[in-house]
């Protein structure tokens, strides 16, 4: 979706460096497993991450 559409309809707009860091940034991004460890290491007891839009965003739910 973002190298097929996102950038290059932004770049069309003269707005591709504005979007270009999105790819790395999503890349660098830890994934939902990796959060949830993350989030016990840092001493929540409960941690789950939801994926939400087919895997695109998620929600990382935590309990004290």
């Amino acid at each position: 979706m973002l190298s097929n559409v996102v950038v290059p309809a932004a770049a069309r707009m003269g707005l591709e460096e504005e979007y270009a860091y999105l790819r790395p940034s999503i890349q660098a991004f830890p994934t939902g497993q990796e959060q949830e460890r993350m989030a016990r290491e840092a001493g929540f007891k409960g941690a789950v991450h939801y994926e939400l839009t087919g895997g695109l965003m998620g929600c990382l739910v935590v309990t004290k």
